[in-house]
């Protein structure tokens, strides 16, 4: 599904070493074109993979967990984050050991989409992102994409005040085909990711990563009908979640993160 570019991989020469690779695509001039395949194979991905299904395949995935077993217990968290506003870390594990078990997760681009990924709690649901694509602006098409497949249950999208205002034609889709969604915005008034890339390599020279206190997020919630929150302080956050979730509606809930805060130290 992924041309293996430096976008998607870091290295992807790497990817070549010591390991059995297939490449499938339907477009012949994709197939070695960043890395060299052992099996090349030509032709739409349904019709492999069904072919392939017919093959008693059996995989070990035993070193490769063991290994994550590993680096979990080594990894310390020594962030820390500002007191006043929400700790976004808290804030995604609280959220999703509240929602229902087979709850739909759609995490954005770019902050919220780590903080997602490093402290959702699995359940039966799924996770949904779009890992190092940077295709800021799916969490809420993906979110009704989803609650359309699967309308009987709880989709929650999360995405960042960045990402959120790359979206308002889909809050217009979800009130016009009455499409359930809740969503969640992580809002530092920043593009958080690229304000911490600048931080970390370029000596904190911040060019266009300010996006300040605007759009009032209330009156957008109003003009699409949304049942709006806004979390402020740890002290309420646990009952604010449990009320957007309970809530029938489209809801939009606003999670105050402070501006500097980072995925890493």
């Amino acid at each position: 599904g992924a041309r293996v570019n430096d976008r998607a991989v870091v290295a992807p020469s790497r990817l070549e070493q010591n390991r059995l690779i297939i490449h499938i695509d339907i477009d012949t001039a994709e197939i070695g074109k960043n890395i060299g395949p052992t099996i090349p194979l030509v032709g739409d991905a349904k019709l492999i993979f069904e072919s392939l299904l017919e093959y008693d395949i059996q995989p070990d995935y035993g070193t490769w967990v063991e290994d994550l077993r590993v680096v979990k217990k080594n990894c310390v968290d020594n962030r820390t984050f500002h007191e006043g506003f929400i700790n976004p870390c808290l804030f995604v594990e609280h959220l999703t050991e509240r929602m229902d078990e087979d709850a739909i997760y759609v995490a954005d681009v770019g902050q919220n989409q780590l903080w997602s990924a490093d402290n959702y709690v699995m359940k039966k649901g799924r996770f949904l992102t779009t890992g190092g694509f940077g295709t800021m602006g799916y969490a809420i098409p993906a979110a009704i994409g989803a609650k359309m497949a699967a309308p009987d249950r709880q989709v929650v999208a999360v995405c960042g005040d960045g990402s959120f205002q790359m979206s308002f034609n889909e809050l217009a889709t979800m009130l016009q085909n009455d499409i359930k969604v809740k969503i969640i915005v992580m809002k530092n008034m920043y593009l958080g990711l690229v304000r911490e890339y600048q931080y970390n390599n370029y000596n904190e020279h911040y060019i266009a990563v300010e996006l300040g206190d605007i759009p009032n997020l209330e009156k957008i919630a109003q003009a699409y009908d949304m049942d709006y929150f806004h979390v402020k302080s740890m002290e309420k956050m646990d009952r604010m979640i449990d009320e957007f979730l309970a809530c029938e509606n489209s809801a939009l809930m606003v999670c105050h993160v402070y501006r500097y805060d980072k995925v890493k130290e």
